[in-house]
This record gives C-alpha cells, sequence and structure tokens, in this order.
C-alpha cells in the first residue's frame, strides 16, 4: 500500500544539473556575488529579496533588461532602484516594474522562421501553423480589428474553441493592447453573457459550432443571443453564422481569419508594464463572476519562471496541456511560445473516441511536457486504462492539476509512465494564472505532495489564528506579493472588492480559499477548496451561477448546491431544491432542472443527485449555509453555529438526507 509521502521516482541528477534552473541559480549567485545551493536555498532568498529574484528573472530572459542601467543598479544593490523594481505600501497595492514598459506579444513572438509554433487538433484533424505564418495571422487580425476601430484598451471577447485562431486573436489583442476575453463553447449563453456583458466588450468573436464526443454542437441560436446581449456596446463582431441579425456591422467568422494577400509585420504597441493584458473569471460564489484583470509584464514574468524554472521548458519541447479557452491553462499553454517550445492544442472530447485518443497525439507530435487534469487521470484510473507505452516514450514530465490528486492516482501514473517520469502536480488559481505549489527538476516524485511552493511565493498553512501550522491542515496563504496577482476587478474602481477577496482575512496576506497541509519534512497536500467553488474536471464555476439560472425555473422556490470533491476522490454535485410542488411532479422538475444547467451553464456541472428539502439553511442576514453543508456531505461532520442561523431546525433534514445516502 502506497502512503503520502512514499517515494514514487528519483530525479536523474544529471538532467538536474543541466537545467534551466540549474542554469538560473548560477546566473544569481554570479550577479549578486552570493553563494546559493540547491533549491531550497534559492526559494528562502527568492522569498526575502524578492526586488532581486524577480530581476534575475527578467534578466536571465531578456538581454535587453540585462543591459539596462536599472538591472545594473539592483546588481549593485542600489536601494533607489529595488524601489522601481517593487512599489506599494501593502501587498494587494503593489506593482512590478511600474515605471517600465512591454508588449506580451514581444515575448511570445520572438521567433521568427519556419518551424512549426502550434499544432492544433479537434475531432476532425490536425492543422498546424510555423512561427512566420502565426505572426502573419496576427498581423491580419490586427489589421481587420483597427478596421472596425478597435483601440488600446478596449475589451475584445470570443466565443471559440481551442483553435489556431484563438491563439492568433489573443496574441493580435496583446499587441495593439486590446484587453483578451474568452469563454469556451460549452457554456451557455447565460454564463457567457454575466461574464461578457461587465466588460462593455467593442468586438465579439464568436464560432458557428464544435464538435464534441462525435457529435457537431450547431451554435448558431446561442451566437445570435451573445450578440444581442452584447449590442449596446459592441463596434464589430467576427461571427461563425452566414449573417448576424443581431449584429448589422458584422463578418463571417472565415472572413475575418482570412490571410491579407500582402505581407505585413504585427503590430507591438509600447505600453506600460502592468497594462491590462486579459480578463479571467472567478467562478462567482458570492454574485457575478469577478472580472479578474492580470498584466502584460506581470503574466510574462510569472509565466517565464513557472514553464522556464519548474517545469524545464525550452525550444526543445512540445508541451501540451488539455485546456479549454474557457481555463486558465489555455493561457498558460499559450505562453510556452515566448520559450519558442510547440504547442499542442487539443479540442473536443479528450476521451472520444477511447482514452487513448491524447496518447496518439502524444506519439504522433512527440509531445515531451504532457498536461491534463485530475478528473481526468481518476477516470483513466477508474477504468484501468493500460497507456500504450510506444504512445508516451517521449513524455518526460506529466503535469496534474485543477483538482488534488490522489495518492491511488500519483500511483497510476509512476506504473504506467515507469520510474523515470516527472509527476507535477499543481496548484494555484485563475486568479494568479499560475501555480503557487508546483514540481522542479531538482525534486523527487513523492505520493501525494505538490514537491514545494514556487520560487517568489512564500506559501504557509495557517490555523484560524493566522499562525504558521505544519503537519496539519490550514487555511493556504501567500505572504509576498507576485507579479500576476490581479492589477485590479472589472468594476472595481475603489479595489474593495480586491481586498475582500484575498486580503480581509489575515493581515498582509493573500488568502486563497483552499485546505493544505505543509509537511515539516517538506512538501504540500492540497485538501481542496475551503469556500463553495464548484471545480468540475477543472472548469471552475461558482454556486451563484447556478442560482441565477435554477432559482429561474418554473416550480423552483429556492436552492442550494456542493461539490464534495476532495483529494481522494472526484466527488458529487449535489443540488437541493425547495419547491411547493407535489411530490409527482418532482421528477420532471429535476429533469428540467438538469436540461437549464446541460444548455445554459455547462454539460460538466449537471447534478449527479437532486434532494428535495423544506428549506435552505441560511444566516441570519439571509446569507445561503453552503460549507457546513458541503463538509457534511464531504466527511459526515455537521460543524455549524446554529446560533448564527434564522433556520437551525433545517438541519435535521440535510443530516438525515446524508445518512440514507451512505447507506
Amino acid at each position: 500500500m502506497v502512503n503520502e509521502g512514499d517515494l514514487l521516482t528519483k530525479r536523474d541528477p544529471e538532467v538536474a544539473a543541466k537545467s534551466q534552473l540549474a542554469s538560473f541559480i548560477e546566473f544569481v549567485n554570479d550577479c549578486y556575488r552570493i553563494n546559493l545551493e540547491g533549491y531550497d536555498e534559492l526559494h528562502r532568498w527568492s522569498c526575502r529579496n524578492l526586488e532581486q529574484f524577480w530581476s534575475a528573472v527578467y534578466a536571465s530572459d531578456s538581454a535587453k533588461f540585462r543591459e539596462s542601467q536599472l538591472f545594473k543598479a539592483v546588481a549593485a544593490g542600489d536601494n533607489e532602484a529595488l524601489g522601481l523594481v517593487l512599489r506599494g505600501d501593502h501587498i494587494s497595492r503593489m506593482r512590478f516594474f511600474d515605471d517600465a514598459t512591454f508588449n506580451y506579444l514581444e515575448y511570445a513572438l520572438r521567433e521568427r522562421s519556419d518551424r512549426i509554433a502550434i499544432v492544433a487538433y479537434d475531432e476532425i484533424g490536425r492543422r498546424d501553423i510555423s512561427f512566420d505564418n502565426l505572426a502573419q495571422l496576427v498581423a491580419s487580425i490586427q489589421d481587420r480589428l483597427k478596421s472596425f476601430g478597435v483601440k488600446s484598451g478596449d475589451h475584445v471577447v470570443a466565443y471559440i474553441s481551442n483553435s489556431i485562431e484563438a491563439v492568433a486573436s489573443f496574441l493580435a489583442c496583446a499587441g495593439i493592447g486590446a484587453v483578451w476575453s474568452s469563454c469556451s463553447l460549452d457554456f451557455g449563453v447565460k454564463a457567457v453573457l454575466d461574464r461578457f456583458r461587465q466588460l462593455h466588450p467593442t468586438f465579439l468573436i464568436a464560432q458557428g459550432g464544435y464538435t464534441y464526443n462525435g457529435k457537431y454542437f450547431d451554435k448558431t441560436k446561442e451566437v445570435e443571443e451573445i450578440a444581442s446581449g452584447l449590442s449596446e456596446s459592441l463596434i464589430g463582431a467576427a461571427v461563425g453564422v452566414t449573417k448576424s441579425n443581431a449584429h448589422p456591422n458584422s463578418i463571417s467568422f472565415d472572413e475575418f481569419f482570412a490571410p491579407l494577400p500582402w505581407k505585413i509585420e504585427p503590430i507591438v504597441e509600447e505600453l506600460p508594464f502592468n497594462h491590462p493584458l486579459w480578463v479571467l473569471y472567478s467562478s462567482g460564489t458570492t454574485g457575478m463572476p469577478k472580472g479578474i484583470v492580470h498584466s502584460h509584464g506581470g503574466i510574462y514574468l510569472e509565466h517565464y519562471k513557472s514553464l522556464a524554472l519548474h517545469l524545464n521548458i525550452s525550444s526543445n519541447d512540445v508541451y501540451f496541456w488539455f485546456s479549454t479557452t474557457g481555463w486558465m491553462m489555455w493561457n498558460f499553454l499559450v505562453s510556452g511560445l515566448g520559450l519558442s517550445a510547440r504547442i499542442v492544442l487539443v479540442d473536443g472530447s479528450p476521451s472520444f473516441p477511447s482514452f487513448g485518443r491524447l496518447f496518439d497525439i502524444a506519439k504522433r507530435e512527440g509531445i515531451t511536457v504532457f498536461g491534463t487534469s485530475a478528473p481526468f487521470i481518476t477516470a483513466m484510473m477508474k477504468a484501468e486504462f493500460e497507456i500504450p507505452s510506444e504512445s508516451i516514450s517521449t513524455i518526460r514530465t506529466v503535469g496534474s492539476t485543477g483538482a488534488p490528486l490522489s495518492i491511488a492516482g500519483f500511483s497510476y501514473i509512476v506504473d504506467q509512465f515507469g520510474p523515470m517520469i516527472d509527476l507535477a502536480s499543481a496548484s494555484g488559481g485563475t486568479d494568479v494564472c499560475s501555480a503557487f505549489l508546483t514540481s522542479t527538476p531538482h525534486h523527487d516524485t513523492r505520493a501525494g505532495l505538490l514537491n514545494a511552493a514556487g520560487l517568489g511565493i512564500d506559501v504557509e498553512a495557517v490555523n484560524l489564528e493566522g499562525e504558521r501550522i505544519f503537519d496539519e491542515v490550514g487555511e493556504l496563504v501567500i505572504s509576498t506579493p507576485m507579479p500576476s496577482m490581479p492589477i485590479y476587478f472589472v468594476g472595481d474602481s475603489d479595489g474593495s472588492k480586491l481586498r475582500d477577496a484575498y486580503f480581509n482575512f489575515f493581515e498582509g496576506k493573500w488568502r486563497h480559499g483552499d485546505f493544505v497541509k505543509e509537511r515539516s519534512d517538506g512538501g504540500f497536500v492540497i485538501f481542496g477548496r475551503s469556500d463553495s467553488t464548484l471545480n468540475r474536471g477543472g472548469v471552475r464555476m461558482g454556486t451563484s451561477d447556478f442560482y441565477n439560472l435554477i432559482e429561474g425555473v418554473e416550480g423552483v422556490d429556492d436552492a442550494l448546491v456542493i461539490d464534495t470533491s476532495m483529494v481522494e476522490r472526484e466527488g458529487e454535485l449535489i443540488l437541493f431544491l425547495v419547491t411547493s410542488l407535489g411530490e409527482d411532479m418532482r421528477d420532471e422538475l429535476s429533469d428540467r432542472v438538469k436540461r437549464e444547467v446541460r444548455a445554459n451553464l455547462s454539460p460538466r456541472h449537471v447534478p449527479d443527485d437532486i434532494y428535495f428539502v423544506d428549506e435552505v439553511p441560511r444566516t441570519l442576514n439571509g446569507k445561503k449555509i453552503e460549507v457546513p453543508i458541503r463538509r457534511l456531505f464531504t466527511d459526515g461532520h455537521l460543524v455549524v453555529s446554529k446560533d448564527s442561523m434564522a433556520n437551525p431546525v433545517v438541519l435535521d433534514q440535510f443530516r438525515t438526507i446524508y445518512e440514507s445516502k451512505i447507506k
């Protein structure tokens, strides 16, 4: 039996010695005339010397910055220079390189050659594009956006599949300073509009359909509804329908992406380092999904560090992570272009026609870094799928995120891939579009553990008093600012929503909303969300998304939804409904609710079980009580203060449902 922390694979010391991380340690030692040895010393130094560390990250990649007067002054220990690297009086207000200029497109399209940049698969076939042709496609899209009047600071939104066109559109926006945001085609209309309407977008890119599990889904109706719902702010649209009745100033999807008949260079506007790059979305647990805005320079620094130093990705790699355009891992994958790595996009079902699909692609493309989600690994394990050894011979690293990976999942991957595999289990969030806890080329793989906190990130498990604890479960907090922390939330003019989301729990620390255990012998164990976010297959959605939809269904008077996913199991999505309908009509109501969720939110979020209750538990001020009910159905413990409840008697009904469920 494999236990938490058991050694599963050992690092090859030769690989570690030749890694980019090892070279970076030498670079730091040379620049600052210090003598760091190994990852632990580097990590401690990076957290205590943030200005020097992030300057070294920047300089190790950019010759231009390495030769700058600012870096030379930082290396010399100039205090005034350090103040130009990191500025701010509180962790929630700190900014890196705030006086500098930077454009993400400089990073992403630094390579110009006939080498393949992107390989894209859907369920129909394969396409690819070279770095040179990608630059031309980006320039073509910029030309068309400009012709509609799109300018720096405008929002461009996309309802689009994981495709070459999606990547090129994002890069085109980055180059001209427009702010990108995307949703995948499995999002329902309401979920899309709840996100995009906040941005008052100038331009919409909307695809007409996609294929999943061998079936084509026509999205023409959805595209029309989305275009109509955004019509007040749009000045143009590229839509996957013959003609958009919802917006007259539109062109077809195909015309928008057709190459120009002449060759031009992409536009790379000179932008402030912290100019907004894209908008990602929180799950919407406490209201509308929050629009999380990250910056050009901040994302560049964090992604370069994570990809080059932690995952050891270089121009020799073929980098893949299964994702959709609605998940942060898509953004994390796209940043591989900046390392001149070939990236692989896969759209459609990862398991159609079988679990072997992704590994057939891995074999054909020679994938070296293979990223997926913990639920996908769990599904393969439960199906007792044997991964063909001839399909994975090039894979050196398996990345897992989206949910905690169980000890059994760790064992399954090592059994399937062999003792040389690097299993990089990571945990972070959309909030920073990166990982707090991750892996390195210098760490062994141990069952159930995330090997290390990322460089420059001081991660702690703390108790309710904010005191650091070891070998017991606590709240995950960050006590150092990161370049990729949100620069602001959409519509949060005074920053209060951002502070409420992360910084008003423990003074001077970012509270992320995860349960974590920091082991005294090294490594971390993630135990899932400490809030009520619904995380299904890596797609996070908040309970408010559910309530906004479900409580509008005729016959539903009230509702409460929980996700029981934890580290040892994927868990279930359980919905509790309050209705005045008779028992003979409740099955039909359940079916209608499921259809509404599938059509308007996400197929992944269709409830596994629906129960009818007399009331939803609420606090004295009327808020639904979700987390204690989630814990009841997770581990059997119901911990809640009845004095804080408006209707404590209803808890007996939930306890009865739980007891009947486990019999």
